[in-house]
């Protein structure tokens, strides 16, 4: 039985047709060709290669986000015990505080905590925008009649 959708177990038809897919697009191949190949739409190639590439650089970004985050930790207890020292005048107290919460936004951003609730991502392909540019050149040509 093949794993369900959205299953981390992957066919090794599924592995095989993305290795394809991604040697096509590496040869110059445009995604609509590549398409014609696999018999799919145009968006599902797309998607194939979005999720190919994220599956790809996404322990990249979790071991670089894993740095950044231990990095702001150390800072920010530095910063608080300066924050909390007595004997610090006012002014490197109160600039403690304002860098703490700089680094506080940081880190909300590298956990995805101010991350839009739902998101779209557009991927525009070469023959997408050969097509607008054709339009656009139809439409001057009307206008210059």
């Amino acid at each position: 039985m093949a794993p369900s959708r959205g299953n981390p177990r992957r066919t090794a038809q599924a592995v095989e047709r993305e290795g394809r897919i991604l040697q096509w697009l590496f040869e110059g191949q445009t995604t609509t060709e590549i398409a014609r190949r696999e018999g799919v739409t145009q968006r599902r190639i797309s998607q194939i290669i979005t999720r190919a590439n994220l599956r790809r650089i996404s322990p990249l970004v979790d071991e670089c986000r894993a740095a950044q985050l231990g990095r702001i930790q150390i800072a920010t207890r530095e910063l608080f015990e300066l924050a909390r020292n007595p004997k610090a005048s006012f002014t490197a107290r109160a600039l403690a505080y304002g860098t703490i919460k700089a680094w506080a936004d940081r880190e909300a951003k590298l956990m995805g905590l101010d991350m839009p609730a739902r998101s779209e991502i557009r991927v525009l392909t070469e023959d997408a925008v050969d097509a607008a540019i054709h339009d656009l050149q139809a439409e001057l040509a009307l206008k210059s009649q």
